[in-house]
């Protein structure tokens, strides 16, 4: 007889209604501060800010996107001048895309409202609690993804699990810790 299974019990279920609260929240802040800004587009600009210069290829792995979404948010991102392409001298036919100085500043101001949701979220709950947290999520990406492959997308940069293959990817403006 299999066991009783209620979506109440779901690690799975649970982290999902997590992520989307914590992204309709993030979304919320960004209108607030009158940044018309998507999650994704954010992500995208993360990405580039810490690793500037990746092909859409790379910036598809990372953010767990196909490439036609990729291509759509860096038009929309690069018609805003927040981006900008670049022919990969090593590679013709790929494009390198590169963060402009006002995507910088705009990265700059999302992630700081990211800061502030993410506090926010883990409001009264101690900071070993949150590392455990962080360290439990972790492991469950690694069980999960060990039969998947050399890469799951949207993994977390930084984190103790198989990343993107970010080339030439150095680790710029990361100066604040991952929460």
């Amino acid at each position: 007889m299999i066991a009783s299974y209620t979506l109440d019990d779901s690690i799975g279920y649970l982290s999902r209604r997590v992520s989307r609260a914590l992204g309709r929240r993030l979304l919320y802040n960004f209108k607030e501060a009158d940044l018309t800004v998507t999650i994704d587009q954010w992500l995208l600009l993360v990405c580039l800010y810490q690793h500037d210069g990746q092909n859409q290829q790379c910036i598809g792995d990372f953010c767990g996107k196909d490439r036609a979404s990729i291509t759509r948010m860096i038009d929309q991102l690069e018609k805003q001048k927040f981006v900008s392409r670049k022919t990969d001298p090593a590679d013709r036919r790929n494009n390198l895309i590169h963060v402009s100085a006002d995507g910088k500043a705009l990265t700059e101001e999302l992630m700081a409202i990211a800061h502030a949701t993410l506090d926010q979220a883990v409001s009264g709950i101690p900071s070993q609690d949150v590392a455990t947290c962080r360290m439990t999520l972790d492991k469950i990406l690694v069980n999960l993804q060990e039969d998947c492959g050399e890469y799951s997308p949207g993994i977390r940069i930084g984190a103790p699990v198989r990343k993107p293959n970010l080339k030439n990817a150095p680790q710029t403006n990361n100066n604040s810790p991952q929460r």
